[in-house]
């Protein structure tokens, strides 16, 4: 018992200053489980230890708790790999979060047109997810894209779309009210600018990511609007920038013409791209 004392009281004195509401070990524990699923089958205790900011006997503690509940599995080499229980999650999760069906399909059509990496975000509460993604397929291309990932939304194009046709008001829901990161030096930073950076959104119709959120990555992002001509996601294409550059015209033609059917099959009737607030 002593030992566990220990081991508590080393990782807690780290977190000192957090938020009092937040469930330490939880958050260790879901960490981890993040780490060996970046890893890819090859996560060991070692390498989750020299990854995260986590002592390593807490490590092996949440180890054995995560493969107690088959959210992971444990094999030869001491190596760990994502387990059946999280098949569960998924499922679940794909449920609540999968665009519309006439919405894939349109994905469908535009990656078989540009044979680019194109995904769709969509908003849910406070957070812009990836919802779905089809990777392109040329020998150099932007690698696949993460369904749930919503980090960074001042820096991404499809988020920033979604915004722009956002009422104001709701955009610290979004956004939180610390300083924007900076994830690459053409990231956009201030609130103002970014404002700013809406407005030209809605003058021209899609969204640009030049390098804000990757660098050598040019990224649009296009509307979508349903049916109570609410803005309620967004559709992105992502190039290699060279590419992107080569092709701008191609590629904004075909995303802006995928987001109007796909805003159509879901009902909207109005102009498109909208030259105003939608939501």
């Amino acid at each position: 018992m002593q030992w566990w004392l220990t081991v508590s009281s080393y990782d807690s004195a780290k977190d000192q200053g957090r938020d009092r509401g937040i469930l330490l070990t939880l958050e260790k524990g879901l960490k981890v489980l993040e780490s060996i699923a970046r890893a890819r089958g090859q996560a060991t205790p070692k390498s989750i230890s020299e990854e995260l900011p986590i002592h390593l006997a807490t490590i092996y503690q949440v180890l054995r708790t995560l493969q107690a509940n088959g959210y992971i599995e444990r094999h030869p080499g001491s190596k760990y790999r994502l387990g059946p229980r999280l098949g569960f999650l998924l499922d679940r999760f794909e449920t609540i979060v999968s665009p519309p069906p006439q919405v894939l399909t349109v994905l469908s059509e535009l990656h078989a047109e540009l044979d680019e990496s194109v995904y769709v975000s969509l908003r849910h509460g406070s957070h812009i997810a990836i919802a779905a993604q089809l990777e392109g397929t040329r020998a150099v291309r932007v690698g696949a894209l993460q369904v749930g990932f919503n980090a960074h939304p001042h820096a991404r194009a499809t988020s920033k779309c979604l915004l722009a046709y956002t009422d104001t008001d709701q955009l610290d829901a979004v956004l939180g009210t610390e300083p924007l990161a900076a994830i690459t030096p053409h990231t956009i930073v201030t609130r103002e600018a970014l404002v700013e950076d809406f407005a030209a959104i809605r003058e021209r119709g899609y969204a640009l990511d030049l390098e804000e959120y990757q660098p050598g990555v040019g990224c649009i992002g296009v509307v979508l609007v349903d049916n109570s001509a609410h803005a309620i996601g967004a559709i992105g294409v992502s190039v290699p920038l060279d590419r992107f550059r080569a092709s701008q015209d191609e590629l904004v033609a075909g995303a802006l013409a995928a987001g109007k059917r796909a805003s159509e099959a879901l009902g909207y009737r109005g102009h498109y791209p909208p030259t105003r607030t939608v939501s």
